[in-house]
């Protein structure tokens, strides 16, 4: 089976940006970054937490979780057929 995975875009409440930087010295990339980290909007200057900012594109990441499981039952389905179809 394929590896079936995403790449989400967040974006930011305040202007629709979708470029962010943190405003803490960080030793990863701001995707491993902990929830509690604070970050800004690249776009209009906008602060908050990274889980304030998850939290408030929740639609858009339930549509992609949407198509991913959509995407993934299709592929279960075509690997049963094709192991039925070896039998």
């Amino acid at each position: 089976m394929k590896n079936i995975s995403r790449t989400v875009t967040l974006y930011c409440p305040k202007c629709g940006g979708s470029a962010f930087k943190s405003l803490e010295q960080l030793e990863c990339s701001l995707n491993e970054a902990p929830g509690d980290t604070k970050i800004k909007c690249c776009n209009c200057n906008f602060n908050c937490l990274k889980l304030e900012l998850i939290d408030t594109n929740k639609e858009v990441i339930d549509a992609n979780i949407k198509e991913v499981k959509k995407e993934a039952i299709k592929e279960i389905k075509q690997e049963i057929l094709k192991v039925l179809k070896r039998r």
